[in-house]
């Protein structure tokens, strides 16, 4: 195949499987609104126009199948692109991102069963001072890779989290 077969292959993948993960968004932003969304002081809402206010920060999603719920709790960064993009973990290296938004889909994809929200910051303090936690790298099949990191250890990253099925 051509590069540009390959491209557009690659770019229809990519589509289809961001369609899949935005259909989560609405419950995303819903579940986010208590940590990122906050009711200022008197002053701020007398003098400022403010009734809320927002943090301003960017929040890296990832929403994994139902049947990866065994793995909930590890996430995993993408290390290794097949285009040569940056990956998630290099833009994390270099700053990007304040929160990651880690889930997992229903069994019927209607809702979200399981949702960690952590500090990117502490994580970064964290995995780019030890190395030794970036070893657990996995190549898949289709030539991308990723590296898997364990909640456990990161306990301070961890802002909030939601388990709505307690059986997994």
């Amino acid at each position: 195949m051509t590069n540009l077969v390959m491209k557009r292959i690659n770019l229809m993948s990519f589509n289809k499987n961001k369609q899949w993960a935005d259909k989560f968004i609405p419950e995303i932003k819903t579940a986010l609104a208590p940590y990122l969304i906050r009711v200022p002081n008197l002053e701020a809402d007398i003098k400022r126009c403010s009734d809320l206010i927002t943090l301003n920060k960017r929040i890296s999603v990832r929403t994994r199948k139902y049947e990866d719920l065994r793995y909930k709790h590890e996430f995993t960064i993408r290390a290794k692109t097949k285009n040569k993009n940056r990956t998630e973990l290099e833009k994390i290296a270099t700053g990007w991102g304040d929160f990651i938004f880690y889930s997992f889909a229903s069994q019927d994809e209607s809702r979200l069963v399981y949702w960690v929200l952590g500090d990117l910051n502490i994580f970064r303090n964290i995995v780019f001072n030890n190395p030794d936690l970036q070893k657990n790298y996995k190549q898949n099949r289709d030539g991308t890779g990723f590296v898997c990191f364990y909640w456990r250890d990161f306990p301070n990253m961890i802002v909030a989290k939601k388990d709505f099925h307690e059986s997994a």
